[in-house]
C-alpha cells in the first residue's frame, strides 16, 4: 500500500526535477567556503614562489633564527616530483615557524628536512 503511494509521488519528483536548473561544475568552483577556508588552508605556492618569500640570510645579518625546510614537491610546479631545498633567517622563533608551516604545506611530497634553529 505504501509503495504503491510512494512510487507516484517519486515518479512526479522525478519529472519536475528535470526542469529544474541544476548549477554546472563550474558554478560548484565558486562557491564561498565560509569557515572551511580555516582548514582548506590557502592553495599550494610553486617552488618560484617559495624562493621569493623566503628571506634571505645576507639580507639581515642580525637575524637571530635560521629555517631550513627540505624535500620533494611533487605537482607545485609541474606534474614531476622536484627536490625543494630552502634556507631563510627569520628575528624570531614564531616568523620561522610560520615560514616553515607554509612552505611544508605548500611541498606536496616527502619533508626531508624541517627546522628552526638558533643562529
Amino acid at each position: 500500500m505504501i509503495r504503491s503511494v510512494l512510487r507516484p509521488a517519486f515518479a512526479g519528483l522525478l519529472a519536475v526535477s528535470a526542469f529544474v536548473a541544476v548549477p554546472s561544475p563550474a558554478a560548484a568552483i565558486d562557491v564561498d567556503l565560509g569557515f572551511l577556508k580555516h582548514w582548506l588552508g590557502p592553495p599550494p605556492l610553486s617552488i618560484l614562489e617559495m624562493h621569493r618569500l623566503t628571506p634571505r640570510c645576507g639580507d639581515d645579518p642580525s637575524a637571530a633564527w635560521r629555517g631550513r625546510v627540505s624535500g620533494n614537491s611533487e605537482g607545485t610546479y609541474n606534474d614531476a616530483a622536484q627536490a625543494v631545498s630552502l634556507v631563510g633567517c627569520f628575528p624570531t622563533l614564531q616568523d620561522c615557524t610560520l615560514w616553515r608551516m607554509r612552505m611544508t604545506g605548500s611541498m606536496q611530497g616527502r619533508i626531508l628536512y624541517n627546522e628552526c634553529r638558533e643562529r
